[in-house]
């Protein structure tokens, strides 16, 4: 329960900048919000598989929380955006420092935020494969 509480928060955060900025902070933050749903079904997927078999969610363990910090980095480069450009518009603070800071968190978006879609693939379809390689199939 606490994680979807910080799912939907991250989300609503994420949808303000996105309502409140142009790009690059909108591509940054439409890249945030991508991989937070992916978070948040692969979140659903550990509480509906935990029902089945407890063993599942403990198999994709190493990769849901890979995930989460993929995605958390995201959500704190959406913001970190942000605040550069609003420092950026209203001249405050080094400028060169604001423009840096945009360019590692277009860089985050487009070169670290694609690895959710891998961690959330293997968390709902790899667990299986574990459980049969501990079982002994290997």
């Amino acid at each position: 329960q606490m994680a979807t509480q910080l799912i939907e928060q991250m989300d609503t955060e994420i949808a303000q900048i996105t309502e409140k900025f142009d790009d690059p902070v909108a591509q940054i933050s439409a890249a945030a919000s991508a991989s937070l749903k992916l978070l948040s079904s692969a979140t659903a997927w550990i509480l509906e598989s935990a029902g089945r078999d407890p063993r599942l969610p403990y198999a994709a363990s190493f990769q849901y929380l890979m995930l989460w910090g993929v995605v958390a980095g995201g959500w704190q480069m959406a913001k970190a955006a942000a605040a550069a450009t609003a420092c950026l518009e209203e001249g405050r603070g080094d400028s060169d420092f604001y423009r840096g800071k945009l360019l590692s968190c277009r860089h985050y978006a487009e070169h670290v935020l694609p690895e959710a879609e891998g961690y959330y693939r293997v968390v709902v379809s790899g667990s299986t494969a574990v459980l049969d390689a501990a079982a002994g199939a290997l």
